[in-house]
């Protein structure tokens, strides 16, 4: 697995939560805290880009800052559905669980496509097949599996359906 590296200082409260969630996903890390180094405060904006903490690397790949970092585990929303000849409108919360942060910063990589792959999934849905909680499990597992099919340093562990609504 690629290193992990977390650009910090000992008062950012953005720190403390990237390096939070880092933790609570089991991955291992190297802290570097720019604080009081000027020499690798610049090390770290000439990687960057950017001058704020936290800034966090997988191996050569920028994942961005704490806001960045969080966004890989926010979900996202998606639309559609036939139903009786007519259309309905689908609203899911669809947050998605890596195994661990090289996996979650390929996923943010390839968003489009992962987006675009459950879109696809989702758009060939009827609200029949979505109606009960059977049909749900099978929308998950196929999710699974496309979203899974896409990535190659590893794997979404959990989909988790936060907000499901169909109008």
């Amino acid at each position: 697995m690629p290193k992990i590296t977390v650009y910090t200082t000992p008062i950012c409260p953005y720190c403390s939560r990237a390096k939070a969630l880092l933790k609570t996903k089991g991955a291992e890390f190297e802290e570097i805290d720019v604080f009081m180094n000027s020499d690798l405060r610049v090390e770290m904006e000439q990687k960057s880009g950017r001058r704020t903490v936290p800034q966090i690397f997988v191996g050569d790949t920028h994942v961005g800052g704490g806001a960045d970092l969080y966004a890989l585990n926010r979900p996202a929303s998606y639309a559609f559905l036939d139903k009786d000849g007519g259309t309905s409108y689908l609203k899911a919360t669809i947050p998605l669980e890596t195994e661990n942060p090289a996996t979650a910063a390929e996923l943010k990589e390839r968003f489009p496509q992962v987006k675009d792959a459950i879109l696809l999934l989702i758009g060939n849905k009827t609200f029949d097949d979505l109606r009960d909680l059977q049909g749900k499990m099978q929308l998950r597992a196929e999710l699974l599996g496309r979203v899974n099919g896409l990535l190659k340093t590893g794997k979404v562990t959990h989909i988790y359906f936060t907000d499901f609504v169909v109008q």
